[in-house]
């Protein structure tokens, strides 16, 4: 796996997941089933600015560069296209991501707002969830990081807002 998936992977890890309960079935219910991949959105911000503007304001960078350096940026959270995830009744899930497959186990909390992922590893993953229904399933993940992106010796503050759109 390179280098920008495991750097996306550790991105992923803080997840925190908020869902919307299903009256008939509940969250669980809804969950449970064989999910693909559909789409995902990734919104770039440098101190709060637009990434490209970010690019071409305090880097002096053409507008092909600046859209270039955000293409890059994307492309290394492109990696969620051909995720599959089954989540059974039983609590366990499987995805098969990148010709492999990782099993574990799932929980939802008693309020449906967190969705655990277990993978019997030392770290296990707490996803938000921003749509839950019987068909569809989005999750993604706020993210911040702080680094000097320009050499000024100065931190900028890299926000990343990703979506991860699945259905049924």
């Amino acid at each position: 796996m390179n280098n920008l998936k495991k750097f996306a992977l550790l991105l992923m890890v803080p997840l925190a997941f908020a869902c919307s309960k299903d009256e008939e079935g509940g969250a669980e219910a809804d969950l449970a089933g064989d999910w693909t991949y559909e789409s995902a959105t990734i919104d770039l911000k440098i101190n709060g600015e637009n990434f490209i503007d970010y690019y071409k304001d305090e880097l002096e960078a053409t507008q092909e560069e600046a859209e270039e350096a955000e293409e890059f940026f994307i492309e290394a959270f492109s990696f969620f296209q051909g995720l599959k995830i089954t989540f059974k009744s039983d609590g366990t899930y499987t995805t098969i991501f990148d010709g492999e497959e990782d099993t574990g186990t799932w929980s939802l909390n008693s309020d449906a707002t967190i969705l655990t992922l277990d993978a019997g590893t030392a770290e296990s993953s707490a996803m938000k969830v921003y749509t839950l229904t019987s068909s569809k399933f989005t999750f993604g993940m706020d993210e911040e990081e702080v680094e000097d992106l320009n050499s000024d010796g100065v931190d900028e503050t890299l926000s990343i807002a990703m979506r991860v759109n699945m259905k049924k």
